[in-house]
């Protein structure tokens, strides 16, 4: 069960940022420390990147192969420099690296802003369509140690999440719960969730 819930917790973040996304995402915050002259926070930005996208990727799915074809090479070249950068102290290895991410980014943004539609877990989690008549609680809906309350159950979940119309193009995600309802859940990966919590925290100062 614990198993269970942790991968199943992983792959949420899997479909919630995408490779794309963390790049896209990740890279423009190292624009901005690098405007800043804090060269320490883009170089933590940037080893954070490589290490999530292009070091122990355990089954890659479809989407992850995609990425790999297409930015792959240029991603190596890059860490390369990087390398030898920290190996050197020579400056004009990383900007031989931010030059090759710099021309990355600007890719990512045109693919980025063509983001619409739907997104299929069978290209981006295949393990999340397995999960089958769990023994994993549907979130928020199941009142802990309540005797009254009959403990509902992951079913299964939808093959199909819907991109909303959004900038930071959140997902919709649905799953099935062991009572025949359908339960909806907003993915939202690419968002600075402490907005939504000073909102929340407003909600419950109003109530």
């Amino acid at each position: 069960l614990i198993n269970d819930a942790r991968l199943f917790a992983d792959e949420l973040i899997r479909v919630s940022v995408l490779f794309e996304e963390q790049w896209y995402h990740g890279f423009g915050e190292a624009i901005r420390y690098k405007h800043e002259g804090n060269m320490q926070m883009v170089t933590y930005i940037l080893n954070t990147l490589f290490n999530n996208t292009t070091k122990n990727i355990n089954k890659p799915t479809i989407n992850e192969t995609a990425f790999f074809y297409h930015y792959g090479a240029t991603l190596k070249r890059a860490e390369e420099f990087l390398v030898k950068y920290h190996e050197s102290d020579n400056e004009i290895y990383f900007l031989m690296a931010w030059d090759l991410l710099s021309n990355f980014h600007k890719q990512l943004e045109n693919v980025f802003k063509s983001i619409k539609g739907n997104l299929f877990l069978e290209n981006v989690s295949p393990l999340l369509i397995s999960f089958k008549n769990t023994k994993l609680l549907v979130p928020g809906v199941n009142r802990l140690f309540s005797l009254k309350s009959k403990e509902i159950y992951i079913e299964s979940i939808e093959p199909v999440l819907k991109y909303l119309n959004s900038k930071r193009k959140p997902r919709k995600l649905s799953l099935m719960g062991s009572n025949g309802r359908k339960y909806s859940y907003l993915l939202k990966g690419n968002e600075d969730l402490r907005q939504d919590e000073r909102v929340v925290q407003l909600m419950l100062l109003m109530n």
